[in-house]
């Protein structure tokens, strides 16, 4: 079988031209178009309803080279690729959810896995999390990908967020199969707090375009100390409301090694439960909103110190003002002649640890002397 890139990004690519226009197109080691780069790629040309209640005349089907589907990549209305955008399409099954309306919003993304069963697992513990209008702004175009990989495929973590950064990027969500519901839910929230405005606690830490695409010309010129505070805030504001939408989880972030472990986590997942009643109650939408901003800075995990010099509050704090002041400033006039866009970094992979320019963040280093196992792995 060949071996999965651990980000789509990082796939070699083969150019192939159709009608006289040059398209490079990912390969796998074997040569063949990884599924997922198909679904990108679907998800960049509109993930049209339409397209996929009709069936076109040519349908591709099985593992395809870069000559087989250089047609669809250039135009994927021309005609379809069986188990993508055909009627019955495995990546936009959304057979296991009940609600009509969470049906229609979860098949604007698209879940690539070889188990069946796992996509409706995931699907199932979206459509308890997030609210449908949640889900409404999180899927406007390109909307995003959410695929699978092995256990242990991903290093020292069980899922990562792949950010948009603007010229054509579809953000991505990589999670190691049987990733648990405080996982799945850690790295949507990641993409969901890139769709509210600046400036909060609960607002994405990286800096953003007004399309809440990543801001690479204000990124690449941080310091690496502002760039380790962005990591803090990013990752321990997520984890708190990814806990605020889950159960107690058997297996949560490997963030709250950071603020004191296991007990960390129950005892901040109690004082959040004073927003929902007590017991083990979840909160989704605007209450869950509303129980980040008011609790962050009486948890334990707002004291935890990660890559920044600083406890994570403080780094929210400085991020907040930072993001708030930038989005304040005077947009650009009509006349103004715009500047050419910053190129895409070379990599994304963040595994040393500090904030990588795609991804939301880098990897959560292990713990002094921890083995890498369900417990202690962390998302990112």
């Amino acid at each position: 079988m060949a071996r999965k890139a651990t980000s789509i990004d990082s796939y070699p690519t083969e150019t192939v031209y159709w009608m006289g226009k040059r398209h490079r197109i990912p390969v796998d080691d074997d040569g063949f178009v990884p599924v997922e780069a198909l679904v990108r790629r679907y998800q960049q040309c509109g993930n049209s309803n339409t397209d996929r209640v009709r069936d076109s005349k040519i349908v591709y089907s099985g593992r395809l080279r870069p000559r087989d589907v250089v047609r669809w990549w250039a135009d994927p209305s021309s005609c379809d690729i069986r188990g993508i955008d055909t009627r019955k399409s495995d990546v936009y099954d959304v057979t296991g959810i009940k609600d009509k309306r969470m049906r229609a919003v979860q098949r604007r993304f698209a879940v690539v896995t070889d188990d069946p069963e796992e996509q409706r697992r995931i699907r199932r513990v979206i459509a308890d999390s997030f609210t449908i209008d949640e889900l409404d702004r999180m899927t406007r175009p390109p909307s995003f990908v959410i695929r699978t990989i092995p256990y242990g495929e991903a290093g020292d973590v069980v899922g990562f967020y792949e950010r948009s950064a603007g010229m054509g990027d579809v953000p991505t969500i990589t999670l190691e199969k049987g990733a648990s519901a405080d996982h799945i839910t850690h790295e949507m929230v990641h993409h969901l707090r890139t769709t509210r405005k600046p400036g909060r606690v609960t607002s994405s830490a990286f800096p953003q375009k007004r399309d809440g695409t990543l801001d690479m010309r204000r990124y690449s010129h941080m310091s690496e100390e502002t760039k380790r505070m962005i990591h803090d805030a990013e990752e321990t504001a997520t984890t708190v409301e990814a806990a605020v939408r889950t159960h107690i989880d058997r297996d949560p972030s490997g963030y709250w090694d950071y603020a004191g472990g296991r007990t960390a986590y129950e005892r901040d997942k109690a004082r959040l439960s004073q927003m929902c009643g007590g017991g083990d109650c979840t909160l989704k939408g605007a209450d869950a909103v509303k129980a980040v901003q008011k609790k962050f800075n009486k948890l334990d995990i707002a004291y935890a110190t990660i890559l920044a010099k600083e406890p994570a509050k403080d780094c929210v704090e400085e991020v907040q003002k930072m993001n708030a002041k930038a989005s304040t400033k005077k947009a650009p006039s009509k006349s103004t002649k715009p500047k050419s866009a910053p190129s895409k970094p070379a990599s994304a992979s963040g595994r040393s640890g500090s904030a990588a320019p795609r991804q939301s963040s880098g990897a959560k280093p292990k713990s002094k002397g921890q083995t890498r196992s369900a417990k202690g792995k962390g998302s990112k």
